[in-house]
């Protein structure tokens, strides 16, 4: 039991590393080696953003509780919003505007065109985020982290990937899938149309991305992306089910 939990806290460590730039707090990297090696290190990937969207969905029914749902909704955006855009340093975002600005034509209006684009994958997200939380789907950051990060997951885990960004076996992949059904039940009782969708939206990006990433090469900026663009899809979708 003492070592099961050991390489839980090492693969979770491993995780964070992975997914957040962040840094963990001192008791947490001195119980984790952080080299993933161990069997529930694909585990971790979604349990670690269930984790962290569970405690904002805690502290935002605190909130509500204490004060009233609408302070609580505007807290859950604030808090989501502070995960979604800082745990990567805001990379994804700014790639977002610049390959928007990219595809863009207006060569005279470029700069001013970039400076939009940078602030408004921002400024949309927390407005999705704000109708979610006023809508009562302050869970719903759980399943979309959750979907997200099991979506890179899956990615680096895959047959098709000549990679091997973690050690994977077959342990490991039953350890994974027990992972997801179990965050799939108990998103079902808590947010039963967003993890529909979030389940749905998952398997679908990953049989997009996987055939993708056979022909293109499965790189860890590549896997990377496809985790943002599921956010953003996860998002969508949360805007529209909740």
């Amino acid at each position: 039991m003492k070592k099961m939990l050991k390489d839980l806290l090492d693969a979770m460590g491993f995780a964070w590393g992975e997914l957040f730039d962040l840094p963990l707090q001192n008791i947490f990297r001195n119980s984790s080696s952080g080299n993933g090696e161990t069997s529930f290190t694909l585990a971790a990937f979604p349990l670690l953003g269930f984790l962290v969207g569970a405690l904002v969905a805690l502290i935002s029914s605190l909130v509500t509780v204490i004060f009233n749902p609408h302070a609580g909704g505007v807290l859950f955006a604030l808090l989501s919003w502070a995960v979604l855009c800082f745990k990567d340093s805001g990379r994804g975002d700014a790639w977002f505007g610049n390959y928007a600005v990219s595809k863009l034509q207006h060569e005279g209006n470029r700069e001013f065109i970039r400076n939009i684009m940078n602030i408004f994958p921002v400024l949309l997200k927390f407005a999705i985020l704000l109708f979610i939380g006023l809508a009562g789907g302050t869970f719903y950051l759980a399943i979309l982290l959750s979907g997200a990060f099991a979506l890179q997951a899956a990615l680096v885990s895959s047959d098709d990937c000549q990679i091997r960004f973690i050690p994977v076996n077959e342990r490991s992949i039953m350890i994974f899938r027990a992972a997801l059904v179990l965050i799939g039940v108990v998103g079902f009782i808590f947010c039963r149309l967003g993890t529909i969708g979030v389940i749905a939206a998952v398997c679908v990006l990953f049989i997009i991305y996987n055939r993708k990433f056979a022909e293109d090469g499965f790189s860890a900026e590549n896997i990377s992306r496809a985790g943002y663009i599921a956010e953003w899809t996860l998002l969508g979708i949360g805007l529209f089910l909740l």
